[in-house]
């Protein structure tokens, strides 16, 4: 006799009733055991025909479903995409806005904040430092407004150096 192996099932007692009574019935089972060996080849040989089968027709029906399915998923992509491309102009757009109103902004705080030019012989001014500090902001962003108030503007100029290389700022009146 061939070398098997137990399998233990369990199930409950209808079901087991059930079973024996297709045993007794049936001139093809001489035992419960031979009764559940045939059901699972069975099973195992109708799932592997009914795969084949299904297999089969899906190659038949593939190439113009999936050809469908493509241009689909492509038509969905491309219109993503133009959603994108449409969000990211605008997104620009509110951008350069935000950007264009914090620097004018940030022109007139530094603006404000320069003293005026009094006479030739005591000159006044404040450093971008001074003026960062009293502005809350960053001293580069003060320098770089300064230099572009100074270009943009003829009220905005270098009132002095100081010792350590500072350049104190004012404006016109």
């Amino acid at each position: 006799m061939p070398d098997r192996k137990r399998v233990n099932l369990t199930v409950d007692p209808e079901t087991k009733n059930d079973w024996k009574q297709a045993v007794e019935d049936s001139d093809t089972f001489r035992s419960l055991s031979e009764l559940i060996r045939h059901a699972v080849n069975n099973e195992i040989s109708d799932d592997t025909q009914a795969t084949q089968t299904a297999v089969e027709a899906e190659e038949s029906d593939t190439g113009a479903v999936q050809a469908e399915a493509l241009n689909q998923v492509l038509d969905a992509l491309e219109g993503l995409n133009d959603t994108v491309s449409d969000l990211d102009d605008r997104l620009t757009n509110v951008e350069k806005e935000v950007t264009a109103e914090a620097k004018a902004d940030l022109k007139n705080r530094v603006f404000d904040c320069l003293p005026k030019e009094s006479d030739a012989n005591q000159p006044d001014g404040k450093t971008a430092e001074q003026i960062a500090e009293e502005i809350d902001e960053d001293r580069d962003r003060v320098s770089e407004t300064l230099l572009k108030l100074q270009t943009q503007t003829a009220t905005v100029n270098e009132a002095f150096t100081l010792d350590e290389g500072q350049i104190a700022w004012c404006r016109e009146e």
